[in-house]
């Protein structure tokens, strides 16, 4: 029998770009929330409250929008570049999909904007949208997050390999087995 052993190989630069990477990640996140915060007045910072969330609701969602469009744009490029074969077909569903994610977070965040409450009908659409206006960030993850989970369960499943023709070969990958197993989860 032979045995199969599973290795990483990683080489020192790339663990070295991989740290860096995530240093300078971590100082561009810092530095973007001491940039909103550093705005507001010592009194509000020590009452809890950030104090420019009407300032930023006042403006209009342009750089939102604009980021959309380029990432619906970009999509449809990238799946008609991949449809047509003028680049891989891998790589244009994995950055087609990962830009119109992105242009739906972005179209999704412009969305969850509040409005004026007074002309709103109260139905359960509506109620629910201005429950997720609330507090648009926890919302805009949430949908991230399962948007994000269906994207790599779609891709996942989209990459499976056929199932072996030779099964009764004991190095086939089904162990010399001719029965195979299909169920409705990955086991």
């Amino acid at each position: 029998t032979e045995i199969y052993t599973l290795s990483l190989p990683a080489a020192l630069p790339i663990l070295i770009y991989g740290i860096v990477g995530a240093i300078l990640i971590a100082l561009f996140a810092i530095w973007w929330a001491v940039r909103r915060v550093s705005k507001t007045s010592p009194s509000s910072l020590l009452s809890g409250a950030l104090g420019t969330s009407a300032v930023r609701l006042a403006k209009s969602p342009k750089i939102s929008f604009i980021i959309a469009s380029v990432a619906l744009i970009a999509a449809i490029a990238l799946f008609i570049g991949g449809a047509m074969n003028k680049i891989d077909t891998t790589g244009a569903f994995l950055g087609g999909g990962s830009a119109l994610l992105l242009a739906g977070l972005c179209f999704t965040y412009i969305r969850l904007r509040p409005t004026d409450h007074a002309t709103a009908t109260l139905s359960i659409p509506t109620l629910a949208l201005r429950n997720a206006t609330r507090n648009r960030t926890r919302s805009l993850l949430c949908v991230a997050l399962i948007a994000l989970a269906s994207f790599t369960l779609v891709t996942v499943s989209s990459m499976e390999a056929a199932t072996p023709s030779d099964t009764f070969d004991k190095k086939s990958g089904s162990g010399g087995y001719a029965l195979i197993v299909h169920t409705d989860i990955p086991l």
